[in-house]
């Protein structure tokens, strides 16, 4: 990939080709620059055109035996690899107040005509608070696979086992035997699943300012799937309904796909790049755009999740 502008001259040097030719996320660009190109104090300035570009903050990391940062200076340095980490801006704005999802859908209308006649027809999100991110992921496992009045009647008895909601904590999860999860009706293997989330909070592996401090979407999921029982599924509906991340599309969801096909006329259901591509001019809101295609996949009943 050949780039053009700000970052393909002056201070980071000539950029000659990503590790592939195919298009790039924006979320991650990896470029190579000339060994011996200088890095100056024209620098800062490609960053911030880059930012003002794609509606972003940027960190930047070269790769090389010494890190050096993007116009810190105004000497020479001789660079082999250069990464541009890009992190939407709205990572920092979550859709937890009406002012931020009247923002989002403003842009949503603006990007997409298609889209733009579904939230037109359809209710405002309800993206509230449900607690702290452990007591929401006991859910979320508690929930797997079963419907939503078992579900409920399950997580309720697991709820007294700790003494109420307050106090669904990971000590009082790693304290609870087998035998008494089971006899709240959580199967064996939620059993294990429970115990290493507890664990992993306990240890200080997981917590919620951990959590909470992730920019990066990789870097949430990858924290996430290290517990038994949490697959990406389960962390992009974790980082929309309880982070109320702004910038998540969950390509794995049969729903988003259904979605996807009606809303683009698609004869067959699409594939994660395809859908990444449709999705392109949502950004920074494919969160609430992901919710709207919940929303047009089952028009008459509202999203409950």
């Amino acid at each position: 990939m050949r780039t053009s502008g700000p970052l393909s001259s002056g201070g980071v040097g000539r950029v000659l080709r990503s590790h592939t030719s195919k298009a790039l996320p924006v979320s991650k660009i990896t470029l190579k620059v000339k060994t011996g190109a200088k890095k100056g104090n024209t620098g800062a300035g490609a960053v911030a055109e880059l930012e003002k570009k794609h509606k972003t903050s940027i960190t930047t990391r070269i790769v090389s035996k010494t890190e050096v940062k993007l116009g810190a200076s105004t000497s020479p340095t001789k660079i082999d690899d250069l990464t541009v980490t890009i992190s939407d801006r709205s990572w920092t704005v979550t859709l937890s107040s009406a002012d931020a999802i009247a923002e989002a859908t403003k842009h949503l209308l603006a990007a997409d005509a298609n889209l733009a006649c579904v939230i037109q027809k359809s209710n405002s999100p309800p993206f509230e608070n449900d607690g702290n991110s452990f007591a929401a992921l006991v859910r979320s496992i508690v929930s797997q696979q079963l419907a939503v009045k078992a579900a409920a009647t399950i997580h309720a008895r697991l709820v007294a086992l700790c003494g109420g909601p307050q106090k669904v904590t990971p000590a009082a999860i790693a304290a609870l035997t087998a035998g008494e999860l089971r006899g709240a009706g959580i199967s064996g293997r939620k059993e294990v699943y429970l115990h290493d989330l507890a664990d992993k909070l306990v240890s200080g592996a997981l917590s919620d300012e951990k959590l909470m401090a992730m920019e990066d979407e990789d870097d949430l999921v990858t924290a996430l799937t290290a517990v038994k029982g949490i697959g990406v599924w389960s962390a992009h509906m974790f980082m929309i309904f309880h982070l109320h991340r702004p910038d998540v599309l969950p390509v794995g969801d049969l729903g988003i796909r259904k979605g996807f096909q009606k809303l683009f006329h698609l004869k067959h259901l699409p594939c994660a790049e395809e859908m990444h591509k449709l999705a392109d001019s949502w950004r920074p809101y494919r969160s609430l755009a992901s919710w709207y295609l919940w929303q047009l996949k089952d028009a008459t009943t509202a999203l409950n999740r």
